[in-house]
This record gives C-alpha cells, sequence and structure tokens, in this order.
C-alpha cells in the first residue's frame, strides 16, 4: 500500500475505502480498500495535469453512504475518504497550523499535520508531520524521533531544504511520545488492503455528513525552547495552551482537533 500510489501523484491522488466496519464493544475499525478500485483526485485539475480520470473528492464527499448494524459493529459502504494524522504537542500546548482561505477542505480553521491518506495510515500519519511542521530548537532544525514512527529523516530534511534551511550534519533529533494519557482514547485501525493487512492505534472521528474517516496520533514533543514553522504552504503555525484552546469555539478547529480538545480536556 505504501508505494501503490506512483509519486508523480503525490499530494493530488488518494486513497478511498470501499467499506469500513466499526466494532463499538473492542472499539476496533476495520477499513477495506480494494486495489482495483480505490483512488480519489483531489480534484478536477489535478485529474486534467496527470491524464487521469479518477472521482474527485468533491464528488465522493457528495455520495451517499450506506449504513447497516450487525450486533455491536457498524457497517458503512461507498467510496469512503480517509485521512491521518499527528496532533503535535508540547508540555500541555497544542502546535497547530492555520488553513488559509484557498485549502481544499475546512478553510480558515486551525489543524493538526494531517492529510488524505496515499500510504498505510501509520505512514500518512508521520509523512504529513514531517512535511508540515518543521521544528527548530534555538534556531536551528531538528528531527522529532518518535519511537515506533516509521523513519522519514529523508522526508523531513527535503521538507527544510526545500523552505531555504540549512540542514546540519548530523541532524539534530529530540523526542517524541505519545502521552499515555490519552492512549485509552485511542482506537485500534486495521487496514486491509487486498491480502495486505496494517494495524495502528489512533484518535479516530468518523464524519458520516461526508463519508470521511479521520485518524490522528498525539506526539508530545520534549523541550520547552522550540519554535516551529510550516513546511508546505507559509502558513501561520500557533501554539495554544490546552485549556486556551478548550474554551474557543469549536468552528475554529477542523473536526478531528475539536473532537480531541473534547476528550482532553
Amino acid at each position: 500500500m505504501n508505494d501503490y500510489i506512483p509519486s508523480a501523484y503525490d499530494d493530488r491522488v488518494f486513497f478511498y475505502a470501499n467499506r469500513i466496519v466499526h466494532d463499538a464493544a473492542t472499539g476496533e475499525w476495520d477499513v477495506h480498500v480494494d486495489p482495483e478500485n480505490c483512488l480519489v483526485a483531489l480534484n478536477d485539475a489535478a485529474n486534467e495535469r496527470l491524464g487521469t480520470a479518477f472521482p474527485t473528492v468533491e464528488t465522493l464527499v457528495d455520495e451517499p453512504v450506506e449504513r447497516r448494524v450487525a450486533g455491536d459493529r457498524e457497517i458503512y459502504e461507498g467510496r469512503l475518504l480517509l485521512g491521518a494524522g499527528v496532533i503535535p504537542m508540547v508540555g500541555d500546548d497544542l502546535v497547530l497550523i492555520f488553513r488559509d482561505a484557498d485549502a481544499p477542505a475546512d478553510p480558515l480553521r486551525w489543524t493538526a499535520a494531517d492529510g488524505r491518506v496515499d500510504a498505510t495510515p501509520t505512514r500518512t500519519a508521520f509523512e504529513e508531520f514531517h512535511e508540515e511542521l518543521l521544528v527548530f530548537r534555538e534556531g536551528t532544525p531538528v528531527y522529532v524521533d518518535v519511537p515506533g514512527a516509521p523513519s522519514l529523516r529523508d522526508t523531513y530534511t527535503e521538507a527544510l531544504r526545500e523552505n531555504g534551511y540549512e540542514v546540519p550534519d548530523p541532524l539534530p533529533t529530540v523526542a517524541g511520545t505519545v502521552p499515555e494519557r490519552y492512549r485509552e482514547s485511542f482506537e485500534t485501525v486495521r487496514t486491509h488492503f487486498g491480502e495486505e493487512q496494517t494495524s495502528g492505534s489512533f484518535f479516530v472521528d468518523w464524519y458520516p455528513e461526508t463519508g470521511t474517516l479521520g485518524a490522528a496520533t498525539v506526539v508530545a514533543i520534549e523541550g520547552s525552547d522550540l519554535t516551529f514553522a510550516d513546511g508546505e504552504f507559509d502558513r501561520c503555525v500557533e501554539r495554544f495552551p490546552l485549556e486556551v484552546a478548550a474554551d474557543r469555539p469549536a468552528g475554529m478547529y477542523v473536526g478531528t482537533v475539536a473532537r480531541f480538545l473534547d476528550y482532553a480536556i
């Protein structure tokens, strides 16, 4: 699944699922992706540029989702969109990025580092993290090393260079961990791609109105003297104390961040 979408399609073509099963009793999600019918384009312009004819995100958002219940399981069928990302924290502060007015989804809202799934959910989440959030300690770029996460130093180094930063050799590292206090809110997400199966543990949000599953992990970055920059579109990056963020209207944030704030406070 990680190498299925050609690199030439980066950030323009993504996976969709044809079936998602949620077992409420066990807190598990099974996401079924059919390798024969699984690709969605960001928009018509992406199809035109790539010479493809994939359905677009807008088309899938407007399609109906079939739902049925079997015991403790909720079964959703259709062409279902998938998102994954990382909610970064420093101490009790959230680190959020402000989406601009031209964002293809949820414009003018604060978001974590996230994006539509174009690899396994775990790899997508950490690729978005290292591409979107540049981290500095006393002005020097540092790499956030999270145990159990895929190693994406090359991805991060490329993002730094594309934004004009000199990359030190060796690149310093700071530790990132998933806080234990949030793990109890995580659910298992198993992704079935033909015969391939992968799994990860995420804070999960299901949006029935758009047929979208959002999956996010939480990473606490060690250090108090850290600053941040956006690695993609020069967007505003701010730190928000949890209590301050939670007191603000939920409409300020993308859905997954708003739901996380409901849980975290």
